[in-house]
């Protein structure tokens, strides 16, 4: 995790911190006496990908042939809980997830594959792929004792994601430009996070950081059907496995 992501996830818990630390009145006291409630979210991502290559994808000097650039979204979505105990809560949180990644070839790799026109020209080294995904986690929530208006957490659980921008179906591939990189449309992950809930006046503020690790191949291989034409953007890659970075601001 390069220094802006660090930045962008740690100080903002610094300053909710000294800004929401009360310790002499005590909010809401009833709060999580509530057997279920509402909330919403939103927040930042940091997608990329765990990306395993095969021989054709590493140079002759033991090097990845195939790289990851990434980029910041945006994350939203809406809170249901249901307690379980005094300290057991499941969680639905359904949320829609922007994100674009590209993946960045080497020259050495394009020219491996000779009918590629020219591995010099920018268009044919890099791919974007731009992601939509519609998340469905089910989350089991493990709260800590409450002191005053603070209470840390650990969150963990299994996401259902559908890619509404995966092209998995589109009739043509990646020989036909940079744009439209196919990806499989349903995808499945676990996750696992921490947080802070902040007992303020009127509502609870929760910070939160967490990790998404995707389970299954979303790689779709080049022609119709997958994997008919051979060509340099997904025949070096054996499997193309998403992971991510959430931080969200949380509101009940």
């Amino acid at each position: 995790m390069n220094k802006r992501i660090f930045l962008i996830l740690v100080l903002p818990l610094t300053f909710i911190s000294s800004a929401f630390a009360q310790k002499d009145v005590e909010n809401i006291p009833n709060f999580d006496s509530q057997r279920w409630h509402w909330g919403y979210y939103l927040g930042i991502n940091h997608y990329d990908f765990k990306l395993t290559p095969n021989s054709k994808g590493m140079t002759d000097d033991g090097r990845l042939g195939v790289n990851t650039n990434t980029s910041l979204g945006f994350t939203v979505g809406l809170i249901g809980d249901i307690k379980l105990n005094d300290y057991f809560n499941f969680r639905f949180e359904p949320g829609l997830d922007i994100s674009k990644r590209e993946l960045v070839y080497d020259k050495e790799i394009l020219e491996k594959y000779p009918h590629i026109p020219d591995p010099n020209y920018l268009s044919d080294t890099i791919r974007k792929i731009n992601s939509t995904y519609v998340n469905l986690p089910f989350l089991l929530k493990f709260g800590g004792k409450r002191s005053h208006n603070i209470r840390p957490y650990l969150i963990g659980g299994v996401n259902l994601g559908l890619d509404l921008a995966s092209n998995e179906n589109s009739s043509t591939d990646n020989t036909s430009g940079e744009e439209g990189f196919r990806m499989t449309t349903m995808n499945i992950s676990w996750q696992a996070g921490a947080g802070i809930d902040w007992y303020l006046p009127y509502f609870k503020f929760t910070t939160e950081v967490r990790g998404s690790f995707g389970v299954n191949n979303e790689l779709v291989k080049d022609g119709t059907p997958p994997g008919a034409t051979v060509t340099p953007w997904t025949d070096p890659i054996d499997k193309l496995q998403t992971r991510a970075v959430f931080f969200v601001l949380k509101f009940e």
